[in-house]
């Protein structure tokens, strides 16, 4: 079995070689180490005993993921609306995988941090299914992995307090507050990614220390190698792999399990396409983790990141409210209070089970989310320096722990009084509900606002131009590239495809689009050049049919009348 086990792992090491680098190696060296892979991966099934879990779901997880596909329904529907500017990124990775393009993409373009497991998984689904429409596809993509999020919180909460909290946990998290269900299928950062892989590797450690011979060799390596993927996905899985790792080395030390090490290597083989990125780029994605430690104790105070936490983040991230809402800070405090009040009640109900289990060196079932919370709420602290605030996307992998301790609360109220439980757990859960209705609004009309846009510009005959990043990516992913936007017109920045800027200064753009307050000045512009043009549209402006070759350095700057 060491051999299969032996050839599996050098399989796959040189298949990601021959599909994430243009080394070069035998024409079908790629195909011939899948296949090795595969047959291994089929033998070492055949000899095993498991890894510890089953993916066989029970009927109470299958009925909460179809809430949360019903939550998501409008994003299914009408995907433009709610992929976003930066998840488009995403879009045009998996267009390109879907087109041939190698070597396969490891990162974003600029962004050595966000890996492109989704667009991998957008792009196998629309080889199977057809890609028509690619925002679907990653609203799709991310909601499988938001799945997998959901299935592995409820596996956790059972084993604290039964099936009733894994319901009320996997409820939580299935129909989300506003801004984590806007994450599962934004697409704006691989944060579905990060929580579906993490979480599902805590669950799987779980589950294997509950075991009392211990892990194997083969299920050391593989919960090494889930967050070895996961890491590659984005950084912040660090928090998940600190619990995890952690409690797994622990055992090994006080049983002596030399198997452990086995953990290693599948670290390394789950986060080889991020090392064989930083081999090709002079370490680009171990610099991004540089930068962030190096910004360790750096941000705002202990006092200032409290405040931030319970009058921002938690009201944000776990209750469902908007930045622009117009509570006050003592009321958005209350709501920060009452979920602190909640990890407290949670700690102190399990406190004597913990004490004894630490005192044995044994991680008891309530330590998980307690280790997880504090892992993840310390790393927003140490090292998000002060716009964590701005950006609460930071504070998301604290809502599975944060729900499963609400499905342990729920149980325990239930087994008081079940009226109780029953009107406690359906408010909850119905206001997370209403908090996503305006958002599920927006994206439909937007989807709509953005379809009607694109089909204007192609139905012109227009194929390149410029906008702001918000709605060029938008607009190009719609169209399946066949019209390319650059956003390099402001006023908003963000992350652009070097193919696509080149493209577009190549050919030169068919058009500018610019918002009805901005239309005189970029007229004037235009008219200082001596350009005459055509202009079309009403939510945005068309600038077309240029009497001349236009490049974006003679516009920049029109805003404020600077040459």
């Amino acid at each position: 079995m060491r051999v299969a086990e032996l050839l599996f792992v050098a399989a796959m090491a040189m298949g990601a070689v021959c599909w994430f680098t243009a080394a070069r190696v035998p024409s079908g060296t790629g195909v011939l180490a899948g296949g090795v892979a595969l047959v291994c991966a089929v033998w070492i099934a055949r000899d095993s005993s498991g890894l510890g879990f089953s993916l066989k779901p029970r009927a109470d997880t299958l009925a909460v993921c179809a809430a949360a596909t019903a939550l998501r329904l409008p994003a299914l529907l009408a995907p433009a609306g709610f992929v976003g500017a930066d998840g488009s990124l995403q879009a045009f990775l998996a267009l390109g995988l879907l087109h041939g393009l190698r070597p396969a993409p490891i990162f974003l373009s600029g962004s050595s941090y966000e890996g492109s497991l989704k667009a991998h998984l957008a792009a196998s689904l629309g080889a199977i299914v057809g890609y028509d429409d690619i925002a679907r596809l990653l609203v799709v993509a991310s909601l499988l992995l938001w799945f997998v999020f959901i299935a592995s919180t409820m596996a956790l909460a059972r084993r604290i307090a039964g099936p009733g909290a894994g319901v009320v946990a996997g409820g939580f998290v299935a129909l989300s507050p506003r801004f984590a269900t806007v994450f599962s299928v934004s697409n704006a950062g691989p944060y579905a990614d990060a929580l579906g892989l993490g979480t599902l590797a805590l669950a799987w450690t779980a589950r294997l220390l509950d075991n009392g011979s211990g892990p194997t060799r083969r299920e050391y390596f593989g919960v090494g190698a889930l967050l070895g993927v996961a890491f590659w996905q984005q950084p912040i899985v660090i928090s998940y792999a600190a619990v995890a790792i952690g409690a797994l080395l622990l055992d090994a030390l006080w049983n002596r399990r030399i198997a452990f090490l086995a953990i290693a290597p599948g670290l390394f083989l789950g986060r080889l396409p991020a090392t064989l990125h930083d081999l090709s780029t002079g370490g680009a994605a171990t610099g991004v983790m540089t930068n962030y430690a190096r910004g360790a104790f750096g941000g705002l105070s202990l006092s200032d990141q409290i405040v931030g936490t319970l009058t921002w983040a938690f009201p944000v991230v776990f209750a469902g409210l908007s930045g622009d809402t117009a509570l006050s800070d003592v009321a958005r405090g209350l709501i920060g209070a009452l979920c602190v009040a909640l990890v407290v009640w949670f700690a102190a109900s399990h406190a004597a089970g913990l004490l004894k289990g630490l005192g044995v060196l044994r991680i008891g079932p309530a330590l998980w989310p307690l280790a997880h919370f504090g892992a993840a709420l310390a790393l927003v602290w140490l090292v998000a320096s002060d716009g964590q605030y701005t950006r609460p996307r930071y504070f998301l992998p604290l809502i599975g722990a944060f729900a499963i301790m609400l499905g342990a609360g729920v149980a325990r109220l239930l087994s008081i009084s079940r009226a109780l439980g029953v009107i406690l757990a359906v408010l909850v859960l119905g206001w997370n509900v209403a908090s996503n209705i305006p958002r599920m609004r927006e994206g439909i009309a937007a989807d709509r606002e953005l379809r009607a846009l694109a089909e204007s510009i192609e139905g012109r005959g227009l194929k390149t131009g410029y906008a702001d990043f918000l709605i060029a990516g938008p607009i190009s992913m719609v169209t399946n590239e066949r019209v390319t936007v650059v956003g390099l017109l402001g006023p908003t920045n963000g992350e652009h495809l070097s193919r696509q800027i080149d493209l577009v200064a190549g050919q030169g753009p068919d058009f500018f689009l610019t918002r009805p307050e901005e239309e005189a000045q970029l007229a004037h512009r235009f008219e200082t050049l001596g350009v005459t043009f055509e202009t079309h549209g009403a939510s945005l402006r068309i600038f077309c049919k240029f009497s001349r070759r236009v490049s974006i350095e003679e516009v920049m700057g029109f805003r404020d009348g600077t040459e």
